[in-house]
């Protein structure tokens, strides 16, 4: 279960990230 959240967390930064960098 951590790791799946620590999996879910990972991805919500980097998809915040991606949003960063394509603005």
């Amino acid at each position: 279960m951590l790791k799946y959240e620590e999996r879910k967390l990972n991805n919500l930064t980097l998809s915040s990230f991606s949003k960063v960098g394509v603005s």
